[in-house]
């Protein structure tokens, strides 16, 4: 059996937290927050259980399920709150297998720029692209689902100019992008999905 450290001690997944208002039409439900959830002067929250439980292959497959039929990404929602940011949009992607020729699916968070529809390949600033967007350059067309409501799309990725132009401002919302950036040679991919 493992050992545990000395300053161990159980956390509760979830706790109430007055510092988190209740929003109006939610009720007092809405203080129950993850419990990792930091408070608005603390940003040091420490959230390594519920991570861990939505990112394993039930929790993954699960969010899948939700953003789907729901829109709604559990995911998105732990790790927003535990590192005080508001969640943002996600979609469900299908795209084709580059080597399977199957379907597959994935939760992404896009931004809608100018009337476009825009998906950030940092894969947390790996050294790779994240397998959805290499399926898109071998086959760019694919399928977006937003609320339940399927829109087949064509992937274009953004070079020169456009990207630079978009980064910049995609780095400017979302200051995350610039810590992946610095963590990797690659250019991280700013893909458009255009409706066809």
């Amino acid at each position: 059996m493992r050992s545990r450290p000395p300053d161990f001690r159980r956390k509760p997944l979830w706790t109430a937290r007055p510092e988190f208002p209740a929003r109006p039409g939610r009720g007092i439900l809405w203080q129950w927050v993850p419990a990792c959830a930091p408070a608005p002067d603390n940003n040091s929250g420490d959230c390594v259980v519920l991570q861990r439980l939505v990112m394993s292959p039930a929790g993954l497959a699960l969010d899948r399920f939700l953003v789907r039929w729901t829109g709604f990404s559990l995911t998105t929602w732990v790790f927003a709150r535990a590192s005080g940011f508001a969640p943002g949009p996600v979609l469900y992607l299908e795209t084709t297998g580059r080597r399977s020729g199957r379907t597959r699916g994935v939760v992404v968070p896009y931004f809608d720029r100018d009337g476009e529809r825009l998906l950030v390949a940092s894969k947390g600033g790996a050294p790779s692209d994240p397998y959805w967007a290499q399926n898109l350059r071998s086959n760019p067309d694919g399928l977006v689902r937003i609320r339940r409501r399927p829109q087949p799309v064509r992937a274009r990725f953004l070079t020169g100019e456009e990207r630079a132009r978009v980064w910049e401002a995609l780095k400017a919302d979302v200051p995350t992008y610039a810590h992946y950036e610095s963590l990797t040679d690659r250019e991280i991919p700013v893909i458009a999905l255009d409706p066809r």
